[in-house]
């Protein structure tokens, strides 16, 4: 699994290092992140974690392009392992099979990762690349797929009960009665119910 924040991470700086534009258009409620890397258009699902072959997918080298340097570059990063054990994180670089680390907190793997490949290779760290992959029981696995679906059915949830919300006090406003009454009828505050008026007309607008 891929972090999508990560994968969206390893685009950006190859892409900057090489020179190459990258516009990242507005997804609004869609499910895609989307970005122009070059003029070469690429989706990212706006899932939280990214499945190992959806990842390969978008790391996959075009024939030629702007997308195939940023690619290439995507192609350099080191990843970094990390597996619980005790109560540290194991620490393994695939790339470099000599590397092995640990630390106590997760959100110090990629700075461990990067301090033994810049002395391994003898680079500055910051030309190393960390793309990190935890790797959890079965169990863990699938309680984290359980939670993500539920978080996105909740998502989705909340979208339709707004947009629900957003209808009907535009068509109370429409029937003539006051923010006070709608308010009232609603359990909403004045305020929320302006809030609810001024996005109807934005959305209106947009349509």
């Amino acid at each position: 699994m891929t972090s999508r924040r990560q994968l969206l991470n390893e685009i950006r700086t190859a892409a900057r290092v090489r020179g190459i534009d990258v516009i990242e258009a507005s997804g609004g409620r869609g499910p895609h992140d989307k970005l122009v890397v070059g003029g070469f258009r690429v989706t990212i699902p706006r899932h939280r974690e990214i499945n190992r072959l959806t990842a390969e997918g978008i790391r996959k080298e075009p024939p030629t392009g702007p997308w195939r340097e940023v690619v290439a570059g995507m192609r350099s990063v080191y990843v970094a392992r990390a597996r619980r054990s005790d109560r540290w994180w194991a620490i393994t670089v695939d790339e470099r099979p000599g590397i092995h680390s640990q630390c106590k907190r997760l959100d110090r793997v990629e700075a461990m990762a990067r301090d033994a490949v810049s002395f391994v290779d003898r680079v500055d760290p910051s030309e190393v690349q960390i793309r990190l992959e935890v790797e959890l029981s079965t169990a863990e696995q699938r309680a984290m797929s359980r939670a993500e679906r539920k978080r996105l059915k909740a998502d989705a949830a909340a979208r339709d009960a707004a947009k629900a919300q957003l209808e009907l006090v535009a068509l109370l406003r429409a029937d003539g009665l006051s923010v006070r009454d709608i308010g009232r009828l609603l359990g909403l505050s004045a305020q929320r119910i302006s809030q609810l008026e001024a996005q109807a007309r934005r959305s209106g607008q947009a349509a």
